[in-house]
C-alpha cells in the first residue's frame, strides 16, 4: 500500500509494526506522493510555450541615461527619458539645450536629435 502511495515501504512497515492499525489509517488519508520523474515533467509541460519560426523573442534593452547642459552649462543627470521629457514640460530644456548619453560622442542640440525631439514634445 505504502509503494502504490509513493511512499517509502520500509518506514510505513515499521510504522506499522509499532503503531499498528493507526499507522494504515494515516497512510490512507495522506495524498498520493509524486514521483521525481513526475514532479520534473509537470513543470516542463506547463512551461512549454509553442513559438513560430516567425516570432522573435525579444527583451527590452536597458533605457538609455540622458544629460543636459543648461543655459549656464551646468550639467544635469544622468535621468531616464521621463525625466527628460518633464524637464521638457517644465521648460527646463528647449530645443537648444545640448543632450548628451553614453551612446554619443559629443553634445548635440536636442534639435539635431529630430527622433528624440519628436518624442519629447508629445502632446499634453
Amino acid at each position: 500500500m505504502a509503494r502504490r502511495r509513493g511512499r517509502n515501504p520500509a518506514i510505513w512497515f515499521f510504522l506499522g509494526v509499532v503503531l499498528g492499525v493507526i499507522a494504515l489509517i494515516v497512510l490512507y488519508f495522506l495524498p498520493q506522493k509524486e514521483t521525481l520523474a513526475t514532479a520534473m515533467a509537470a513543470p516542463m509541460q506547463k512551461a512549454a510555450i509553442p513559438i513560430s519560426p516567425n516570432e522573435e523573442i525579444s527583451e527590452k534593452p536597458p533605457e538609455k541615461l540622458w544629460y543636459y547642459l543648461d543655459s549656464e552649462k551646468a550639467q544635469f543627470g544622468p535621468m531616464s527619458f521621463y525625466a527628460l521629457q518633464e524637464a521638457w514640460d517644465d521648460d527646463k530644456i528647449t530645443a537648444s539645450t545640448y543632450i548628451w548619453n553614453e551612446d554619443m560622442e559629443n553634445w548635440v542640440r536636442l534639435e539635431n536629435l529630430i527622433d528624440l525631439h519628436a518624442r519629447i514634445r508629445r502632446a499634453p
